[in-house]
């Protein structure tokens, strides 16, 4: 499998800089978010709530749409999923911070549903020995 390109930072002043410009709401930086690797970080509105930073390639904007159409479904069915608070055509967007955790059962069943795919995956690709693995591995996992 050939090596992709590394991910390049996010370059907060510039983003927040930028996204002053083109839209006019000055965001300011509130701490890089735990366990990313190249560049969501928390930023407060002029109201002080808190959301994450994050971007997309550029030209996605018009995947946006049809993304918080999904995203709006699933809040309607009750799976917390935030909102697309903001959006520029500089390759960053800007989402809502969930208040507190997923429901216990949205947990339980999104474990179930992975665990069941990744264990069929095994089944079809690996050696018995490996497919014991995976499940120990989402039996270790389970909520």
């Amino acid at each position: 499998m050939p090596d992709s390109p590394r991910v390049a930072r996010l370059n907060v002043g510039l983003v927040l800089r930028e996204l002053a410009e083109v839209t006019g709401v000055v965001l300011l930086e509130d701490g890089m978010c735990r366990g990313g690797q190249v560049g969501a970080v928390y930023v407060r509105w002029p109201d002080a709530h808190r959301s994450v930073l994050t971007w997309q390639a550029a030209n996605a904007a018009a995947d946006v749409r049809p993304a918080e159409e999904l995203l709006a479904t699933a809040r309607a069915h009750g799976v917390p999923a935030p909102r697309y608070e903001l959006v520029a055509e500089l390759g960053r967007r800007v989402d809502e911070i969930l208040a507190g955790a997923a429901a216990e059962e949205v947990v339980r069943a999104c474990w179930a549903h992975m665990s069941l795919r990744m264990v069929d995956w095994s089944i079809r690709h690996l050696d018995a020995a490996d497919v014991t693995g995976w499940v120990d591995a989402a039996e270790a996992l389970r909520p």
